[in-house]
């Protein structure tokens, strides 16, 4: 949906983004929850240029 004639202010249309964290973010907030709850989880994100693999290493 577009602005037209900007009748929304722009700090409004920044606040309703929806753009999604970055896949390394998510992982931090994962690990972060994983250390509060006792669990030995930790998660390596490894980025090819055309392939995203995730690979989990249980500790």
């Amino acid at each position: 949906m577009e602005n037209q004639d900007d009748c929304v202010n722009a700090k409004i249309v920044k606040r309703l983004d929806l753009t999604a964290p970055s896949e390394k973010l998510k992982f931090a907030y994962l690990e972060m929850i994983a250390e509060s709850h006792g669990v030995a989880w930790y998660a390596s994100l490894i980025i090819s240029d055309d392939v995203t693999e995730i690979v989990f290493l249980k500790m």
